[in-house]
């Protein structure tokens, strides 16, 4: 008999630090002010980074001999290491950053480690974003508001990425439905007795990945669940067979959570190995595995909907892609506007409410009054979305299913 998954708050989890240093969140306590400061103006206390004492222990092995395995890495070839100093240099200039030596070591650090967002893409989202917002407009002065708030496009930034339509998103949604049957059956059931639309707490959502682990054969494999405070919703870490949550909420529809779940169990955890061995043929594996996160949660809605693009909007804003750096209250003033003109939150209280989380995630570890200054890890769901469409479109869904994510 398999054991049964272990679900642990975080002080009881004994777990090595297996994947990367530099995720740099907000402790729950921290972003739930930084909620309310954006949505009510409520005043932010001021914030200087904590790292666990393994973080550290860690960075001072690597620094201590960095000349040497600089060497060792150019000579290995070895793309593992080099990355692990890369974060490593990453971690040493934030930390100099809160310490008042200012940011431009740490751009140039994110950049090495993360790299940078697409301008042609970042224009894409914003002209979808505000077609969807005038179509027809639910609040003529609230998209006025938006529309002086973006700086305009530059007449030579042209839309270079494929158009998902409906005949290309149906075949690969019908291959879906009967790869998944099983297990979406087995989440719709869990999720009867629950309305259309629902805020989960983290006791149910831990339930339902329990269930997928399960349904998967992690339990067989010593997967657990771990119960933390710096997660901010959902975190799998393959090399520690882990999968963290945070102590939040999340409001989602059915299809959304089953999407999440399936991105979070399926891809991270159960279709990790197949992903590692393919996805080099398309891009970046991180980049390339995060799309397919992305993907699947679009097979799990009735049509395509490009899932993670105001966060991507909000990296452009915030670097300024579009001409002008902005802080976290400045990105939050356009975010909440598109997803309230885009008709996605039925109020504004819920738009704010969204675009609140979007930005935190987007600023996470940063002083939120800093201009021009964000972790850009995040690029890579929209951006591998975007492979992984355009290599469906010239090889067909199956070769998705099969061969990335070994579902056949």
């Amino acid at each position: 008999m398999p054991k049964p998954v272990k679900i642990l708050e975080e002080n009881q989890a004994k777990i090595l630090r297996g994947g990367p240093l530099v995720y740099l969140n907000f402790p729950r306590s921290y972003r739930l002010s930084a909620y309310d400061f954006l949505i009510n103006s409520a005043p932010l206390p001021p914030y200087k980074p904590n790292f666990d004492a393994q973080t550290l222990e860690i960075i001072d092995h690597y620094q201590n001999g960095t000349a040497d395995l600089l060497n060792r890495a150019e000579n290995e070839k070895n793309a593992r290491l080099a990355r692990r100093l890369a974060e490593v240099a990453l971690i040493k200039s934030y930390r100099d950053m809160y310490a008042g030596r200012g940011p431009a070591d740490f751009k140039k650090a994110v950049t090495a480690v993360w790299g940078q967002p697409s301008r042609e893409l970042f224009w894409e989202l914003v002209d979808q974003a505000l077609a969807q917002a005038g179509k027809p407009s639910r609040d003529a002065a609230v998209l006025a508001e938006v529309k002086k708030l973006i700086n305009i496009k530059p007449a030579d930034q042209t839309a270079t990425w494929i158009h998902i339509s409906p005949k290309l998103f149906k075949p690969a949604r019908a291959e879906f439905k009967e790869l998944f049957k099983p297990e979406v059956d087995m989440l719709n059931r869990a999720l009867a007795d629950k309305p259309p639309v629902h805020r989960y707490n983290y006791q149910e959502v831990i339930e339902l990945l329990r269930q997928a682990m399960v349904f998967y054969g992690l339990d067989k494999d010593g997967w657990q669940i771990v119960i933390s405070d710096k997660t901010e919703k959902v975190m799998v870490n393959y090399d520690t067979k882990s999968i963290s949550v945070s102590r939040g909420s999340l409001r989602l529809s059915k299809n959304r959570m089953i999407g999440l779940v399936l991105h979070e169990v399926f891809v991270h955890a159960k279709a990790k190995p197949h992903i590692r061995a393919h996805a080099g043929k398309i891009g970046e594996r991180r980049v390339v595995e995060e799309g397919l996160g992305i993907f699947i949660e679009q097979m799990a809605l009735r049509r395509f909907y490009p899932v993670r693009s105001l966060r991507y909007i909000s990296l452009g804003l915030a670097l300024g892609l579009d001409g002008k750096p902005r802080n976290a209250r400045e990105v939050y003033e356009i975010i909440w506007r598109l997803r309230y003109l885009g008709g996605s939150a039925k109020s504004r209280r819920v738009a704010k409410e969204y675009a609140a989380k979007e930005v935190v995630r987007t600023f996470r570890g940063m002083p939120l009054a800093q201009r021009g200054v964000v972790i850009t890890k995040d690029r890579a769901y929209v951006e591998g979305n975007r492979m992984i469409w355009a290599y469906l479109a010239d090889h067909g869904p199956k070769i998705i299913f099969s061969q990335l994510l070994g579902k056949k």
